[in-house]
């Protein structure tokens, strides 16, 4: 039997997936012996786990203390010494110097924050993040398939074109889900992905970004956009898969 793809995070608010993240060798690649990998929301620690493979020193975050030993015994004790888990949430705690890291990974962090949040989400990124250093970013897209029957997609460029940059993607994204399964119209299929997403983000609200809006607001935060795309997350637990749902971003800070 194979492994599934995700499962309830540590914290209980959301899923924790157990494959790495796209152009994780990006990310790997941007450590420095001098300053650490930041991992922003690093759930059960896989990509964390592969940056301490790598020789990294890493800085874990999630909303609390993560615990990470059940995932990284499999190390050696010198490679599980190179990790520091820590509290943070963006965008209002982020405990952490200016210039402290030489690459961050922020993976499907933020679909779960507010409108509000967003654009003071990125300057905060930018911040910490040392000249040269590269960040990584993946979120959901607002193209994402399994709610393409809700006109949501056309709800958030609409918004975009209008105002590129003011965020409105956050929606009730449990509302969203329970329109497109009936849209489906197959509750044996369905039934048990909304009762997943009922009891892991119950409440939460989702926002939905269009790519090109999120690299304006990095563009303007002072970022460089190396690589911004849509593409494949077959790792989300939902009933349909298309070629855009996610959202991958790859930027530097100017030197």
């Amino acid at each position: 039997m194979s492994e599934p793809l995700y499962e309830r995070n540590q914290l209980g608010v959301g899923f924790t997936f157990h494959n790495p993240v796209i152009y994780l060798d990006r990310w790997l690649n941007s450590w420095k012996d001098d300053k650490p990998l930041l991992d922003i929301g690093c759930g059960h620690g896989v990509n964390t786990h592969a940056a301490l493979m790598h020789g990294a020193q890493v800085i874990a975050t999630d909303m609390d203390k993560p615990d990470l030993s059940k995932w990284l015994n499999d190390l050696p004790e010198t490679q599980q010494k190179a990790v520091t888990c820590r509290a943070a949430k963006l965008p209002e705690n982020i405990p952490f110097a200016d210039n402290a890291f030489c690459g961050i990974l922020c993976a499907e962090v933020f679909h779960f924050l507010a409108n509000e949040e967003v654009t003071p989400s990125i300057n905060e990124l930018y911040r910490i993040l040392e000249p040269g250093g590269t960040l990584l970013l993946t979120c959901c897209s607002c193209d994402v398939d399994v709610l393409k029957t809700t006109g949501l997609s056309r709800e958030i460029r609409d918004g975009v074109r209008q105002s590129p940059l003011t965020v409105s993607g956050q929606r009730d994204y449990l509302n969203l889900l329970a329109q497109a399964a009936k849209a489906f119209n197959c509750p044996k299929i369905t039934d048990p992905v909304l009762a997943a997403h009922k009891i892991n983000i119950p409440g939460r609200d989702f926002c939905f970004f269009a790519p090109e809006q999120l690299a304006v607001l990095m563009k303007n935060a002072g970022f460089i956009i190396e690589v911004c795309e849509q593409g494949e997350a077959p790792h989300y637990p939902v009933w349909s898969h298309g070629d855009q749902d996610q959202i991958r971003i790859i930027a530097k800070k100017p030197v």
